[in-house]
């Protein structure tokens, strides 16, 4: 079972996980939570606590590793690496391009 704890007070609280999970990656800068499922790859963001993780792929994680800005998720899933951007497509692109 994963827990949400609130660094400012109050009770900790379980998280909603589509399945078990078998390693988790804080980022660097604490925003979101990365967590190796039996099955998916899931993310969790931070800044919107009510949000279930997100399930961003299919497969078992074998590792992960963040980069320091915490823009990016580097993943081996089964026998593939995946490099998973958790900027929102509005800052990746200048508007009007």
């Amino acid at each position: 079972a994963a827990w949400k704890l609130d660094l400012e007070g109050g009770t900790p609280a379980p998280m909603e996980l589509a399945e078990p999970v078998s390693m988790v990656m804080p980022s660097p800068d604490g925003r979101w939570l990365a967590f190796g499922g039996t099955k998916h790859l899931l993310l969790a963001d931070r800044s919107h606590p009510t949000l279930p993780p997100e399930i961003m792929t299919e497969g078992v994680t074998h590792h992960m590793t963040w980069s320091a800005d915490s823009r990016r998720l580097a993943v081996q899933i089964d026998d593939e690496v995946l490099d998973i951007n958790t900027q929102p497509a509005s800052d990746r692109c200048p508007s009007g391009s």
